[in-house]
C-alpha cells in the first residue's frame, strides 16, 4: 500500500489547476469526442498540469484521468490496486457557457474505495476536501477552512439538491415536504456534505472521476454514498456508476428500501453528463 500524500499539496494542485482554467475561460472553443462528451482546451491544459503535478508528488501511484483514452485507463482499473482518479475539469458544458459550478475533482483510490478527496469550485471560490486528520473541510474563498458535517435527520421539511432543469418529483419522498436548492454537478453533493442540504438523489450516468472525490468527502463529514438497494458504491470495477442516494446513513437507510417503481429513475445519455 503507498503512502498517502499531505492534503495541502493536493489543495496546491487544485488551485493552480482552478487559476488556469479561469483564466481560460475567457475564450472557450467546444469539440465532441468519441464518446459524446464535450471537451475544451482547458479541459486538456488541467489534466496535463494536474497529471504531471501527481507524478512528481507520488510516482508509484498510477493516474486515471477522464481526458485519457479508455483503453489507457482500463489497463489501470483493472491491474492496480490504488490510483489517482481525476477530472480535470467536470461539467464542462456550464464552464464553456460561462457559469461557475464547473470544478476540478482528484480523488486517491484504494481497493475500491476513496480514501482522499478534494473538489475545487474556481468559479465559487469553494474548496472541498478531506483533512489529513480524516475530517472533512470547507474553504469560501480567502476565509478559513472549516469542518462540515452532514444534517441528522430531523423531522419536518428536508431540503434537497436537485439539476437545475429537474423537478424534485425522481426523489422518493413527498414534493410537498422540500425545500429545493437547484445546483449542478458535483456539488449537490457537496452541500450535502456541508449540511446545507439534507440529500439528493443522482440518477445513473456519472463516471467513477466525477463522484470518487465526493464519495471521500461526504464520508469524511459523517454521511453516505449507496445504491438505491443500500449497497456501497464500487470505484475499481467499472467506469459507469448506477443510481445513488446521498445523505446521512440513517436517512439512506429508509431510501434505499423505495421500490425503484416509485421513481421516476432514467438513465443520463453519454451527451448529458457534463450537463448535470
Amino acid at each position: 500500500m503507498h503512502e498517502r500524500p499531505q492534503v495541502e499539496s493536493l489543495l496546491a494542485i487544485a488551485r493552480d489547476a482552478g487559476a488556469l482554467i479561469k483564466t481560460m475561460q475567457r475564450q472557450v472553443s467546444l469539440s465532441v469526442k468519441s464518446d459524446g462528451t464535450v471537451v475544451t482546451e482547458a479541459d486538456i491544459s488541467a489534466h496535463n498540469l494536474i497529471v504531471k503535478a501527481l507524478a512528481r508528488l507520488t510516482p508509484a501511484i498510477a493516474i486515471i484521468s477522464e481526458e485519457y483514452p479508455l483503453s489507457e485507463n482500463d489497463k489501470i482499473l483493472k491491474n492496480a490496486m490504488d490510483f489517482w482518479l481525476i477530472d480535470p475539469l467536470d461539467v464542462t458544458a456550464n464552464y464553456a457557457a460561462g457559469g461557475n459550478t464547473y470544478s476540478i475533482n482528484i480523488a486517491l483510490v484504494r481497493a475500491g474505495v476513496p480514501v482522499l478527496g478534494v473538489l475545487f469550485f474556481p468559479g465559487l471560490e469553494e474548496l472541498y476536501y478531506t483533512g489529513d486528520d480524516g475530517k472533512a473541510y470547507k474553504q469560501t474563498g480567502k476565509d478559513p477552512a472549516r469542518t462540515i458535517h452532514v444534517s441528522p435527520v430531523q423531522a419536518g421539511v428536508k431540503t434537497a439538491a436537485v439539476r437545475p432543469h429537474d423537478h424534485a418529483t425522481h426523489i422518493p419522498v413527498s414534493e410537498n415536504t422540500l425545500k429545493v436548492i437547484f445546483t449542478r454537478g458535483q456539488r449537490r453533493a457537496c452541500l450535502v456534505a456541508s449540511g446545507e442540504a439534507t440529500f439528493c438523489s443522482e440518477r445513473s450516468g456519472f463516471r467513477i472521476w466525477d463522484s470518487a472525490a465526493t464519495y471521500a468527502i461526504v464520508h469524511a463529514a459523517g454521511g453516505s454514498i449507496r445504491k438505491e438497494n443500500g449497497d456501497m458504491l464500487s470505484y475499481n470495477t467499472s467506469f459507469e456508476l448506477p443510481a445513488y442516494f446521498v445523505g446521512h446513513p440513517d436517512l439512506l437507510s429508509h431510501l434505499h428500501a423505495v421500490k425503484a417503481g416509485e421513481t421516476t429513475e432514467e438513465p443520463v445519455t453519454p451527451k448529458k453528463r457534463k450537463n448535470a
